[in-house]
């Protein structure tokens, strides 16, 4: 781990300058049947998760996945929405609290939130499942997930009807999600399915489709050998902050103190 300690500090600098500069730019009126929130409200539990302060309840708005039975979109600084970001939020409760939110288990729930929306997106169960506070059940579904292990893998395989950017962007989803799930129960299978998966990405994934959403970033610099990839993004997220400004620094800088978080939950298992 001394190549982490090494970055680690690095990644909470450029977590806090994001955040500091998160904006929501662009407030949008939900439609008729749609409940709205804005990833902003999960900024001051990053901040606390950076600062080491013991993130009580009161950092942590009500993360609710279904509302009155109307879907609920979570949007970022750009008013933009993707299921990932539900997960994302989740995850921050997860490192705060050590508690999955009401409403986010493994059941229906976890369809229900993002509706249609969630359509034949194959990442989010991985996502879905690394902020399940269940975690035997967990385990069990890792067990059965990870598989057979094949020499530097994706996570899926290239799917001719999806880009190479939306497959790039999923390939980034499952990868966070089963290095967050693997680290929190100390599966070492799906570590090293993880690692295999950033192995890949180091030797086949170009920068033009590394997303300046750093999503697996602690996989990328837990693993010595593809520490490489997380400079990249960690280059990203510095140019897209300078073009984009405050209105893309919100999913950074969120992205960014989760990877802290679970960079320190990896320091202190090792």
């Amino acid at each position: 781990m001394d190549h982490v300690e090494k970055y680690l500090p690095i990644v909470e600098t450029l977590a806090a300058k994001a955040l500091d500069l998160a904006i929501n730019a662009s407030p949008t009126k939900p439609r008729e049947g749609e409940h709205v929130r804005s990833l902003m409200e999960w900024v001051p539990a990053a901040k606390a998760l950076l600062s080491g302060e013991s993130v009580g309840i009161d950092y942590l708005p009500t993360l609710e996945a279904i509302r009155d039975g109307t879907r609920v979109r979570f949007r970022d600084g750009r008013g933009h929405s993707r299921p990932h970001y539900l997960y994302l939020a989740a995850g921050l409760h997860r490192a705060g609290l050590g508690v999955h939110p009401v409403g986010l288990a493994r059941d229906a729930g976890v369809v229900s939130c993002a509706g249609d929306e969630l359509g034949d997106a194959f990442e989010l169960p991985w996502l879905s499942n690394a902020v399940n506070d269940q975690f035997d059940m967990s385990r069990d579904w890792l067990d059965m997930e990870v598989g057979a292990l094949e020499s530097d893998t994706p996570m899926h395989p290239p799917d001719v009807d999806t880009t190479p950017d939306e497959w790039t962007f999923a390939e980034m989803g499952a990868l966070h999600g089963l290095f967050n799930a693997a680290i929190a129960i100390g599966h070492d299978a799906g570590l090293a399915k993880a690692h295999a998966a950033a192995r890949y990405h180091l030797q086949h994934t170009q920068p033009d489709y590394t997303t300046y959403q750093p999503w697996a970033l602690a996989a990328f610099l837990y693993f010595p050998d593809t520490v490489g990839f997380a400079e990249q993004q960690l280059h990203d997220v510095e140019t897209h902050l300078h073009v984009e400004g405050p209105p893309g620094a919100l999913v950074p800088g969120l992205l960014l103190a989760d990877a802290v978080a679970t960079l320190r939950e990896a320091a202190k298992r090792d």
